[in-house]
């Protein structure tokens, strides 16, 4: 595990697609802002709003193949 000013490192990278847990963190400073704006232009495309919320929903297929 990487550690960087004493502190494990991070899994910004999940983080970000998930409103319920960005608002949580401040891995940087305008991380919430950045995160914010990466919701509002996946809302703005129908096709990933879309993907967005089947992921979320648990329902998108690549969810199902991934149990199997």
């Amino acid at each position: 595990m990487t550690k960087k000013r004493g502190k494990p490192e991070a899994p910004w990278w999940e983080d970000i697609w998930d409103t319920e847990n960005y608002a949580k963190h401040e891995y940087w400073p305008g991380w919430r802002q950045l995160c914010a704006k990466i919701l509002r232009a996946v809302e703005m495309k129908s096709l990933l709003d879309k993907e967005r919320k089947l992921i979320r929903s648990g329902l998108h297929e690549a969810l199902s193949s991934m149990s199997s």
